[in-house]
């Protein structure tokens, strides 16, 4: 946890910075719930995240729990538990969309647990396998109109949707 120890030091001794929000990154998962083991490009377990920052105090953690999985809504129960402060997704590489009405309760558990979605929208190009459609900013027109907060990062940084 070496670099925890290095991120929290940074923050205590700074004048500007309060603390940061550490993102786990869930897997890619299929429909029918299995994670897709193929696609993994980039896997930071939750349980690795919720535990590790359990007494730090200024490093928050950021779950990322795709809406697929068989346990999400659990997922999402026990990362509340554990102090997640949002939960983050990159639909373009866990093949998540945002418009999928199959998620409705996934975002009424985001609402009524008070947690925000932080998701990547545009085209991404750090991965070798995405489906840049899947970061359209007009898929999040439905989970807004469940109720869920919604942080769009990198809206319209490509130009491209």
């Amino acid at each position: 946890m070496e670099v925890l120890n290095v991120i929290e030091k940074s923050i205590l001794a700074s004048e500007h910075v309060k603390g940061a929000v550490i993102l786990a990154m869930d897997a890619p998962y299929s429909d029918s719930g299995e994670m897709n083991r193929e696609a993994i490009e980039v896997f930071v377990p939750n349980r690795f995240v919720g535990e590790a920052l359990k007494t730090r105090e200024c490093l928050y953690f950021g779950a990322s729990i795709h809406p697929n999985r068989k346990d999400a809504l659990a997922e999402l129960e026990w990362s509340k538990k554990m102090g997640a402060v949002l939960v983050k997704w990159l639909p373009n590489i866990q093949d998540i969309d945002p418009s999928n009405e199959r998620y409705r309760s996934y975002y009424e558990k985001l609402v009524e647990l008070d947690l925000p979605l932080l998701t990547h929208v545009g085209d991404e190009d750090s991965f070798s396998k995405t489906d840049n459609a899947l970061g359209d900013p007009k898929r999040l027109v439905f989970p807004l109109s469940c109720g869920v907060r919604v942080i769009a990062a990198h809206v319209a940084s490509s130009g491209e949707n």
